[in-house]
């Protein structure tokens, strides 16, 4: 399980060997390298390891420099840029905001993200909120929850998410596994539950959203969307509906009133579980 911050001793001794082409970069990001070597020999179970130079770009306001590690027939990647660094091995990529002092190196993971074979998890731990991303194919579960923890979960924990959870099965996946954890100011907080689609010109879409305060939908918007017609009603429960119409085109194949009644029917629901 990955946390979300680590401390490690800012030792002299570094576990890396380089060609003496990339000394430069190795003297200006020596603490950098070191920290992410930490990593790296957790994930590939080695204390040394080569490094090598893949590219490195820079621009007036950025920089970023790309570094292969090599440890026999295992590969990571080190990327350096201005804000922040990244460590990729196999399905996962880890995002670190790194500092240090005389004694210790400081990591961050302000971002950890995998892929597997059916999805992609992305999780990040802000500002006191825990905000997660499942996508499978054209569309993305996020959950973004007022939460304060120091750990990551492990992917597997999302399984149960499919491409057919909707909006309410999100719903109880949020109640069952956060809201009894969170505390009763986080609780107060608004959580916010998403399904968007990506569209092939690379737009996305929500398609449903709510906004859960003390375990109770205070706020929603349902869509119908086919053949590129999108319907929408937003509103609160127990309150009058805005209905919003966007990509109509003629001809038009779908019964507008029949997809608003349905809409309309979900939203009188979205508090019955």
């Amino acid at each position: 399980m990955m946390k979300k911050e680590y401390i490690f001793k800012n030792i002299e001794d570094e576990p890396f060997i380089y060609d003496c082409k990339i000394k430069g970069i190795v003297d200006n990001y020596r603490n950098t390298l070191k920290l992410a070597s930490y990593f790296i020999m957790a994930f590939l179970k080695t204390p040394r390891f080569v490094l090598e130079l893949i590219k490195e770009e820079y621009s007036q306001n950025n920089f970023k420099i790309v570094l292969k590690v090599i440890v026999k027939s295992k590969q990571a990647i080190i990327i350096i840029t201005s804000e922040s660094l990244k460590i990729q091995y196999e399905k996962e990529e880890l995002t670190i905001t790194s500092n240090w002092d005389h004694e210790f190196l400081y990591a961050s993971l302000n971002q950890y993200q995998v892929i597997l074979p059916d999805r992609k998890i992305t999780e990040q731990i802000l500002h006191h909120r825990l905000k997660i991303e499942i996508e499978i194919k054209d569309k993305i579960w996020s959950l973004d929850i007022p939460y304060e923890t120091s750990n990551y979960l492990h992917p597997y924990y999302f399984a149960s998410i499919k491409e057919s959870t909707s909006i309410m099965d999100l719903k109880e996946f949020y109640k069952e596994h956060f809201f009894l954890k969170q505390t009763s100011f986080e609780k107060g907080l608004a959580t916010t539950l998403c399904i968007t689609k990506q569209l092939a010109d690379s737009q996305k879409i929500v398609l449903d959203e709510f906004s859960i305060l003390d375990g109770f939908v205070d706020k929603y918007i349902l869509s119908s969307f086919n053949e590129g017609l999108l319907i929408q009603a937003i509103g609160k429960p127990n309150d009058s509906n805005k209905i919003t119409i966007s990509g109509y085109q003629v001809p038009c194949h779908t019964n507008i009133n029949e997809e608003i009644e349905r809409l309309l029917i979900r939203s009188r629901k979205v508090n019955f579980k």
